[in-house]
């Protein structure tokens, strides 16, 4: 028998796209200097053929699992994440940084959007 094992790690869930009740669409985030900092989104229905405006919609903040190879790029996940799995049973607040993600990668930039320069 083979055996695969996967690394996951831990994301906060504050928001989503779409109504509560069927989410379209996770919105990721991670603690920088004790604030909540939006770093990605599960993927959206690419079959959808509404390109509209986006409905966010603030949820109360749960622990999310997403695969740990996700790709990282400046400030946030490259492509959409997956969503594995909710921890409810998990505090929000007790989640951390991933060992890939530096936090210094993480501050706002002073001088605009660098978000093209990692």
């Amino acid at each position: 028998m083979k055996l695969k094992s996967k690394s996951t790690f831990d994301v906060v869930c504050a928001a989503v796209i779409g109504p509560v009740t069927q989410p379209q669409t996770i919105i990721a985030g991670l603690p920088v200097d004790g604030r909540l900092r939006i770093v990605g989104r599960s993927s959206l229905n690419r079959f959808s053929t509404d390109k509209g405006m986006i409905h966010l919609t603030l949820v109360e903040p749960m622990v999310v699992q997403i695969p740990a190879d996700v790709a990282w790029t400046g400030r946030s996940f490259r492509h959409s994440v997956a969503c594995l799995r909710a921890k409810p049973e998990l505090d929000a607040a007790a989640v951390e940084l991933p060992p890939h993600v530096h936090p210094g990668s993480l501050h706002a930039s002073r001088g605009g959007d660098d978000s093209r320069n990692p």
